[in-house]
């Protein structure tokens, strides 16, 4: 808010102070309702009328103030609480929040004083906490200002608007963003548009020009925000988050979302179980090896405001057990958009970390069994709220921000590390090619990349020894596609997301840096039998889960690459439950996975499902739960190239009443 419309404020509310009136204002009870139910943008509108009207000057004030604080505008709100502390109408959490007003927006003096006097005075001992944090945080101020850093950053022109931009993340050589732009429907909270996830393909490699897209309908329903993307390190599953639908019934707050890459689609959001219905949760990022997913939650047991949390994901695909980031990262202020880089360091923004601001972008990283946290300092920070923080390399990325100079709102920003300092690494994919049964190394096979798009990057033969080596950028994923003549096509992903090395850990000022991978190739070989590791079922069911599917689309690859290539797939349990319907049920999985890859294209004349139940055992008489899974399992043999063989005669069922397997 600019001074000049705050003064006209001030000077409003003192007029309006002539003509109050006694009771509560129509107006007034009519906004009181919108707070109530979040609505604070209308909240707002009812109070201002309320004004106009002839209401109490100072019930209005306040609760405008309030309306502000509550929709994060605590900046807007400056007048209001200033206001009502010159008049002398001010309770203690207006006092506290007016301090909160004036450090948000740059009077870090008058704010300290205004702490101070909450700290001898204030009712709130949670308040008091804050007011001392506050305080010993203001005293770091002038330090943090005066510290020197060679980061130089640019408004991204080209993508923002006068709406909202913000929460930009890499994804397949694009920018996905969050934005309020093309919104038809308003949000009551804070007036503005309602937000979507779009992406952003720059023109031939450039920043000059390029054009913004919605993403999948699925993810961007109207009338609802969807923010804040990130995706997984093989790319096929995306987390965001989403906000309540205004209904009674509906999600009271905002929860995280999950959708999965399947046939060329993102498939229908479902809530992410970990996420609490209950509480405000969001800002959700991958780490970068997606083992591990960080997120930002106002949810029980916290430390105060907003923290960040942690959750492991397992082999799976489901996270597991939640956990709050400690006392190192997390304040009694609020902690928001965590981003982990490829060197391992945490990214993320705090109001209750020494900062010169609203939200100041921090970096957290271990030194020794230590966790040392440093703000980022100007220009990444400012007076306003800067976070969103996201790398394209290790050297430059992009932030958000809502400073003064933009097009409006948030705006993204792009910044580059210019320290004279900066080490320079180039990175090098030195892959080996071998046979996957006996390890040995296959000379001269020819070696196809390309990049996250499917565009080539180069293309070659492996040495005598089975070496391939090509330079490759950081944050990026690679297709590999490896022939030679005694083996199956090959087809992996070589990712250097993850892999970049620390400024500490590089000795020299440039360096060479071998990111080592193996091509595995699997012989032509007739009968041979291949187990397709992690393909799960739910208990007495053949539907193929999201997480079984991830494990065939990679058969469905090698079918794919293959073309003359027959296999029979098979499926096998363990011994528990009855013989006849372990057969029976194994019938049915190995027809599902079939149906699940000619579906997508695949022959079916290629492929013959079998169902062995339980007559096929890796381990007899197994006795624990690891050794039941190494016999439910589902397998390919291959059957032949192009000429026809028949299918292995099915072994006899054993058996008599149909009943659910226990082990299943």
């Amino acid at each position: 808010m600019s001074k000049s419309l705050s003064r006209i404020i001030v000077v409003g509310l003192s007029v309006a102070l002539l003509a109050c009136s006694g009771g509560v204002h129509k107006y007034v009870k009519k906004g009181n309702k919108k707070l109530k139910r979040g609505e604070f943008q209308n909240a707002i509108e009812k109070y201002e009328e309320a004004l106009a009207d002839g209401a109490d000057t100072a019930t209005a004030a306040k609760q405008i103030g309030q309306a502000y604080r509550q929709s994060n505008r605590i900046k807007d709100g400056l007048p209001y609480f200033g206001y009502l502390v010159e008049k002398g109408r001010a309770d203690d959490e207006t006092m506290f929040l007016y301090a909160e007003a004036l450090r948000a927006n740059g009077d870090y003096k008058k704010a300290k004083e205004i702490y101070g006097q909450y700290m001898k005075s204030g009712q709130s001992t949670y308040r008091k906490a804050q007011a001392k944090m506050h305080v010993k945080n203001l005293d770091q101020v002038e330090e943090i200002m005066n510290r020197k850093n060679y980061y130089e950053i640019s408004n991204v022109d080209v993508v923002n608007t006068p709406e909202a931009e913000y929460s930009p993340v890499i994804f397949n050589q694009e920018l996905v963003f969050t934005t309020s732009r093309n919104s038809t429907a308003i949000f009551p909270g804070d007036g503005k548009g309602f937000t979507g996830i779009y992406t952003f393909k720059f023109d031939d490699g450039s920043e000059s020009s390029g054009v913004a897209v919605p993403f999948e309908e699925y993810v961007n329903l109207p009338k609802r925000h969807q923010a804040s993307a990130t995706f997984s390190k093989d790319g096929k599953t995306m987390i965001f988050a989403r906000g309540n639908d205004g209904r009674k019934k509906g999600d009271q707050d905002v929860n995280l979302y999950i959708s999965r890459f399947r046939d060329g689609a993102w498939s229908e959001p479902e809530l992410l179980k970990i996420s609490d219905q209950n509480a405000w949760d969001a800002c959700p990022s991958f780490s970068p090896d997606g083992s591990t997913l960080y997120f930002s939650s106002n949810r029980e047991g916290g430390r105060g405001g907003i923290d960040i949390y942690q959750s492991k994901m397992d082999r799976r695909g489901n996270f597991r057990r939640v956990r709050n980031m400690g006392k190192n990262i997390n304040t009694p202020g609020n902690e928001m958009f965590p981003y982990i880089s490829d060197d391992r360091k945490l990214y993320f923004s705090s109001d209750g970390l020494p900062g010169i601001g609203g939200l100041d972008l921090f970096v957290a990283e271990r030194q020794g069994k230590k966790t040392v946290v440093s703000n980022m300092g100007v220009p990444m920070n400012s007076g306003s709220d800067d976070f969103g923080v996201t790398f394209i390399n290790e050297k430059e990325g992009y932030f958000s921000s809502n400073r003064a100079g933009g097009k409006g709102d948030d705006d993204i920003y792009k910044f580059i590390n210019n320290s004279p300092d900066f080490k320079i690494a180039y990175y090098y994919m030195s892959a080996k090619i071998v046979d996957d049964a006996s390890g040995q190394t296959i000379p001269n096979a020819k070696v196809k990349m390309y990049d996250s798009r499917g565009n080539p990057v180069t293309e070659g033969s492996a040495d005598a020894e089975g070496k391939f080596r090509y330079q490759v950028q950081t944050g990026q994923n690679y297709t590999i596609i490896a022939e030679e003549a005694n083996h199956l096509t090959a087809n992996t992903v070589f990712s250097t997301i993850g892999k970049t090395v620390s400024q500490d850990d590089l000795p020299e000022f440039e360096n060479d840096v071998d990111l080592p991978f193996t091509v595995k190739m699997i012989k032509k070989e007739v009968n041979l039998v291949i187990v397709l590791e992690d393909i799960y079922y739910d208990y007495n069911s053949a539907e193929i889960r999201d997480d079984a599917a991830a494990q065939l689309d990679d058969l469905l690859t090698l079918l794919q690459d293959n073309a003359d290539m027959r296999i029979e797939l098979s499926s096998h349990t363990d011994a528990r439950g009855d013989g006849k319907y372990n057969m029976k049920l194994s019938q049915k999985r190995a027809e599902s996975a079939k149906k699940y890859i000619t579906d997508r294209g695949v022959g079916d004349d290629r492929i013959i499902p079998k169902g062995y139940g339980e007559t096929r055992l890796i381990v007899e008489n197994a006795s624990s739960e690891e050794d039941h899974q190494k016999n439910r399992r589902t397998e390919f043999k291959i059957l032949g190239f192009d000429a026809e063989q028949e299918p292995e005669k099915a072994p006899e069922e054993k058996g008599e009443p149909e009943k659910p397997d226990d082990g299943e």
